[in-house]
């Protein structure tokens, strides 16, 4: 496994719920924009842990903290909810989509043993509180005054998503079909 390759780890959002998100967003977003990056149904995730550039040869070691780290039973019941922008409504960058869990709180639980088993292998945590959400879409650096449209901030998602598993998903070159590919994943028990 030679090379670097820029990877994290994130539960997939997957054809139903991806697909589904994609419409509403593009619905509310109105006509395409080379000002905005939007995200496909393929590549819409939730991040639960960013790892940066990793080296090939550590991806064995970091597979297996992984799998021991992950109770399949942990599978979260899930809602893509209200969405929202970073660093605000006002001057957004990322545009967003919350998600909220319904059932046993296993969200949380779920993102700890994921960043204990990263950390546990030399990756660094992001600093900030874990924040669950879905990026739909990226503003380019060049667009100072760009605004969402209202419409965009109004959208009541409402679509359950039950993730069927953890993905180490690896960010492709731009220009391509798609943006992510997992290279792994590790499924949630049947029936969850």
């Amino acid at each position: 496994m030679p090379g670097r390759a820029r990877m994290f780890v994130a539960l997939m959002l997957g054809p139903e719920a991806g697909d589904e998100l994609e419409a509403q967003v593009a619905a509310s977003l109105g006509r395409e924009d080379e000002e905005l990056r939007r995200y496909g149904g393929d590549d819409l995730h939730m991040t639960l842990f960013f790892l940066g550039a990793v080296a090939g040869e550590l991806r064995p070691d970091l597979e297996q903290a992984l799998r021991g780290a992950l109770d399949p039973s942990l599978a979260p019941d899930l809602v893509l909810s209200t969405p929202g922008a970073f660093p605000g409504p006002e001057r957004p960058r990322i545009l967003w989509v919350g998600v909220d869990e319904e059932g046993p709180e296993r969200l949380h639980e779920l993102e700890r043993s994921v960043r204990r088993a990263c950390v546990g292998q030399g990756f660094t945590a992001d600093p900030r509180p874990f924040a669950a959400h879905v990026t739909v879409a990226r503003v380019a650096r060049r667009a100072r005054g760009w605004q969402a449209p209202a419409a965009f901030f109004h959208l009541k998602c409402a679509i359950p998503w039950q993730p069927p598993g953890v993905a180490l998903v690896e960010s492709l070159p731009p220009g391509g079909p798609t943006a992510y590919r997992p290279v792994r994943v590790f499924p949630f028990s049947s029936g969850h």
